[in-house]
């Protein structure tokens, strides 16, 4: 399938809520991340409700992002024996580099004191799922191996000298040299990408889908990024439904909005609905607001051509198809468009474990559909006084409002091109 079923980044940004770099790109890579299967999403539903349950102790995850530049760097790139000065030998060091191992040292002991103190150990109460305890777990060995508070209360108590720091930047080189640093901060990174996640979930009151084998079911599902979204239902009852509705209607909206509860619900996220109940899909595509690829030298439809293969090819290979098109074929003529879309249809409703969403101006099709099992959902809407009132309220039926002809004479192009060229 092509890489055309992408979280777009303003969604991406909501969840966002990292300090630091390193744990930002495992969140990208976490929303790069497909085909999971059903355990692989419960688990990660598993650790983010875990964060949710939890969410008053572990909302104030927080650090200094100085101090995090200064001591990553310090940690996984300096070199040690710049630094290490054993404490007999210590006065043959000049004092320069002995205040700057004794400096790195307090820093790095005051980061990790203010993890120490607040965050890990974590309460008993707070169970996440095995295979992320490790990790909570491998944390919490860095910390007790480097003597966190013993350190910092040499500091207060003005007893942290040569000696101690050689001894804590001994520790830094073992476990460098047995690769235990990097997993920690890996560990580290990780935390804090699903506490991120978690906080986005909470701070946007998204629900966790449930997982069977029925269809795909939404209750009041909605777009983010709209103020004042308004909420739609949609079962998808039939592998193929066909999304009618006027200009301005609201149909890219619905279909971009469905594909998002798809999508995150696949990824193991909360999902933009009141409730939700998917199937497990394997393939995903979706061709909304498709253009010419100049770069490959494929036209509107060629582009269409393309995806639609995809879809099929992966349907044909045994695989659960999820895709969406909007407008599919309008890339060429009438005549064409409405023969091809039949064809299509009827080809894409042999797939019966898939769910594929069109939308479409061609009422042309209708005829050719009698007798084939599909859903037709359309955008509600009116014209009022001459002016078209659009509810964006999904309802069963096709559309039989046209607001293209109202809109070129509103916007006065009626009057204009027919007025003579002034000279």
């Amino acid at each position: 399938m092509p890489e055309t079923f992408q979280i777009p980044r303003e969604i991406v940004s909501l969840f966002n809520h990292t300090s630091c770099r390193p744990a930002s790109l495992q969140l990208e890579d976490f929303f790069r991340g497909g085909n999971l299967s059903q355990q692989e999403i419960l688990n990660r539903q598993a650790i983010l409700k875990t964060f949710i349950r939890h969410w008053d102790h572990l909302k104030n995850f927080t650090y200094s992002r100085y101090d995090f530049h200064e001591v990553n760097e310090f940690t996984l790139q300096a070199d040690y024996f710049t630094y290490d000065v054993p404490g007999p030998l210590a006065a043959l060091f000049p004092s320069a580099t002995r205040q700057s191992a004794r400096s790195k040292c307090v820093q790095l002991l005051f980061f990790f004191e203010h993890l120490d103190a607040f965050y890990f150990p974590l309460p008993a109460s707070i169970e996440f799922p095995e295979a992320f305890r490790e990790k909570i777990e491998r944390i919490q060995g860095f910390l007790s191996v480097m003597n966190i508070r013993k350190g910092v209360k040499a500091v207060h108590q003005d007893r942290f000298g040569d000696g101690l720091a050689s001894v804590m930047l001994q520790i830094l080189a073992n476990m460098k040299q047995r690769q235990q640093l990097e997993a920690f901060w890996e560990s580290f990174h990780e935390f804090e990408m699903y506490w991120s996640l978690a906080k986005g979930i909470i701070a946007l009151g998204l629900k966790f889908p449930e997982f069977g084998d029925g269809p795909v079911h939404l209750e009041g599902f909605y777009h983010p990024l709209l103020p004042k979204a308004v909420r739609n239902d949609f079962t998808g009852g039939s592998n193929i439904v066909l999304l009618t509705g006027p200009n301005m209607g609201g149909k890219s909206t619905v279909m971009k909005s469905i594909g998002l509860c798809v999508m995150l619900g696949h990824l193991g996220l909360a999902v933009p609905a009141e409730a939700c109940k998917l199937p497990v899909f394997e393939a995903f595509l979706s061709a909304v607001n498709v253009t010419d690829d100049i770069s490959s030298g494929l036209s509107h439809y060629m582009q269409e051509v393309v995806h639609l293969k995809a879809v099929v090819e992966a349907a044909l290979a045994g695989k659960r198809c999820f895709a969406m098109f909007d407008e599919l074929f309008s890339g060429t003529n009438t005549e064409e468009a409405v023969s091809l879309l039949v064809q299509t249809v009827r080809g894409l409703g042999r797939f019966s474990s898939g769910l594929f969403v069109i939308s479409t101006h061609l009422h042309e099709i209708r005829p050719a559909l009698d007798g084939m099992a599909y859903d037709v959902l359309c955008l509600d809407a009116t014209i009022d006084e001459g002016i078209p009132r659009h509810t964006y309220r999904l309802k069963p039926g096709w559309s039989e409002l046209k607001f293209g002809q109202l809109l070129f004479e509103k916007s006065g192009l009626h009057e204009m091109l027919g007025k003579s060229p002034s000279n």
